[in-house]
């Protein structure tokens, strides 16, 4: 309750499992994750038989120089890059010239192209696979919000302070997270993959240049080259450098979305794909595992 009066109370439930599974020689890594809010919604022997089989496969890895390649990112990933995206959407640093979402010579890009036709991303919190909040910043209600439609940038978010110096109506931050996707499986995705890697999730995820949102993280936990639309063997680590702003522009195709955790943005529902980008940006070895 604040010293105005406002008062807002919510009871709710939320579940998440994660595993990490690694094989006796140190070799290998593997990780899985679920979210969901009722445990029969769970199934734990599945999850841990995905760990330990990414954690099996990922062992004797090959070399694999950095550089730019085509990407398969598991939902965790997509999580995570997609979550930093969507709570970069504030219209202040926008307006004030102090974000990848101003225009040059003022304004901003609200209602441009900016990603994709494949990315819609939206906000719901009635939700029925991740629902958020109701309630988000200041108490106020969480509302439907369509963020980013086929590529084009729809909403910012937009405090009450700064609603009432631009008398602009005020857009609370979201309470979950929804990417549009497709009915293909991780499977057929990699099917579609001529040479390429494959990414279980990311870890230490941190930002070089909020001027362009580019960030910065390493891969862990099982990540594979794919050769004409197999995984092939796996491959070191790497320490990535790459915006979520120009994945988004470079994606390729989608999967099929599911409830998952992301590492960094692991206390937000989210309900995303596997995501396949063109000249995503490894940037050194990693020796992480």
């Amino acid at each position: 309750m604040a010293t105005t009066g406002l008062w807002v109370f919510q009871q709710a439930t939320r579940l998440q499992y994660t595993v990490s599974a690694r094989t006796r020689d140190g070799e290998g890594a593997g990780w899985a994750a679920s979210a969901a809010y009722s445990p029969s919604e769970i199934s734990l022997p599945v999850l841990v038989e995905r760990a330990m089989e990414k954690a099996l496969r990922s062992r004797h890895p090959e070399p694999l120089a950095p550089g730019s390649y085509t990407v398969l990112l598991e939902p965790s990933a997509v999580c995570d890059l997609v979550g930093m995206l969507l709570f970069s959407l504030h219209a202040r640093p926008a307006d004030e010239g102090r974000s990848f979402l101003s225009r040059p010579g003022g304004g901003t890009v609200l209602g441009e192209s900016l990603f994709s036709d494949l990315i819609s991303l939206r906000s719901d919190p009635e939700d029925p696979v991740a629902p958020g909040s109701i309630y988000s910043t200041d108490g106020l209600p969480a509302t439907p919000r369509v963020w980013i439609n086929q590529g084009k940038l729809q909403e910012l978010i937009r405090s009450r302070f700064w609603a009432q110096e631009k008398k602009a109506p005020t857009v609370p931050e979201p309470t979950n997270l929804l990417l549009s996707g497709s009915d293909r499986s991780t499977e057929e995705l990699i099917q579609r993959i001529d040479r390429g890697v494959l990414v279980t999730r990311l870890w230490y995820i941190r930002t070089v240049d909020p001027r362009t949102l580019l960030l910065t993280g390493l891969t862990r936990d099982g990540t594979f080259w794919i050769e004409k639309g197999k995984i092939a063997h796996p491959v070191n680590n790497f320490r990535f450098n790459e915006s979520p702003v120009t994945l988004l522009k470079n994606a390729l195709a989608l999967g099929k979305p599911e409830a998952t955790v992301g590492s960094e943005v692991d206390d937000l529902p989210a309900r995303v794909p596997a995501l396949v980008a063109k000249e995503f940006t490894f940037s050194s070895v990693s020796q992480a595992s």
